[in-house]
């Protein structure tokens, strides 16, 4: 399997996670009910989340997280915060299940939040260092709880400035680029109720996403001040694969102070198309979207319609990926 997946390749899958947003509910339950080796691989990292999630006083219980996951839990049920452990648990779930099956990337993508898993992922942090992270996450951004939120646009970059310019609240920024024409802005409560009549009355279309503070937003440094000071005692291993940031744009290095710029997710915007441009992977490069409901395939695919993706948490059944139909994977 694992030759066959690099001979098409060429270097390996590149593996994509993103950061907050996207639908927990579920999104293991496929993997989990379809096949023994799988709920083995699943059951032993929700394991090791819910142990470290239940030494460092975790507010919930931590038995929450795999109900999520695994479609045992309403909807109505799920706290602020724990859609961020699900996200982590999700990506890191289904890397160590790739890598039963012998498959590896040759570079991971991290997006915002998806930054701590691809960490986890790269062995720079252990799974409990990537859950005391995302506990960290949560702690830092409660005060902002409630004080703004983030609405994602059918619009360019360049249009997106645009609109916010016709707006003109100083407290909207631009906070993600996701694809050409797939961006997120950032602010407060009231200003993003302007910014949706001023997207209508402009013919774009608006989503309040499901996240309830302005992340990427500058106001957030002292969230993001606390999240550095936090995670600052975790002890950093070398990568044993690249990761990029989204935020940063490029590839984490040995030299850089990994915790500063992860508290950077806080306050600056991410930008998806320099980041791949900044891979430059090969046209046949397999992309393997660690996401809950496929929300990075999506927008790899808008980036460039003919790219290789596969949703492993969309799949049924091992093995995970075959890469003679690896388009089939993905609907459109």
């Amino acid at each position: 399997m694992e030759n066959e997946l690099k001979d098409k390749t060429g270097s390996g899958p590149i593996f994509v996670i993103p950061g907050q947003g996207d639908n927990p509910v579920g999104a293991l339950r496929p993997l989990y009910t379809s096949d023994p080796v799988a709920r083995a691989a699943i059951d032993e990292t929700l394991d090791t989340v819910e142990t470290e999630a239940f030494a460092s006083g975790y507010e919930f219980d931590a038995r929450l997280v795999r109900k999520i996951l695994l479609g045992e839990a309403s909807p109505d049920t799920i706290p602020v915060g724990v859609p961020q452990l699900a996200a982590f648990a999700t990506a890191v779930c289904v890397h160590r299940l790739l890598e039963r099956q012998g498959i590896h990337p040759s570079a991971i993508i991290g997006q915002s939040m998806g930054e701590i898993a691809s960490l986890v992922c790269a062995a720079a942090w252990t799974v409990a260092d990537g859950v005391r992270a995302v506990l960290a996450l949560n702690t830092a951004f409660r005060p902002f709880e409630g004080r703004g939120g983030m609405v994602a646009l059918t619009a360019s970059e360049a249009d997106t400035l645009t609109l916010l310019n016709t707006v003109g609240d100083d407290n909207l920024v631009l906070a993600c680029v996701n694809a050409p024409r797939q961006t997120v802005v950032s602010g407060t409560n009231q200003a993003l109720d302007a910014l949706a009549i001023a997207a209508h009355h402009n013919g774009v279309k608006s989503h309040k996403l499901s996240i309830p503070y302005p992340a990427h937003h500058p106001a957030l440094q002292p969230a993001a001040d606390a999240f550095h000071e936090l995670i600052l005692s975790l002890q950093l291993r070398s990568f044993s694969v690249p990761v990029f940031s989204a935020v940063a744009r490029r590839q984490y290095n040995e030299m850089d102070d990994v915790p500063r710029l992860m508290a950077d997710c806080f306050t600056k915007p991410y930008h998806m198309p320099a980041t791949l441009e900044t891979i430059r992977a090969r046209e046949d490069v397999l992309y393997v979207d660690l996401s809950m409901t496929g929300i990075m395939s999506r927008c790899i695919r808008a980036l460039s319609p003919k790219a290789n993706v596969a949703v492993p948490t969309r799949l049924k059944g091992l093995p995970l990926l075959e890469a003679a139909t690896i388009n089939e994977y993905l609907p459109i």
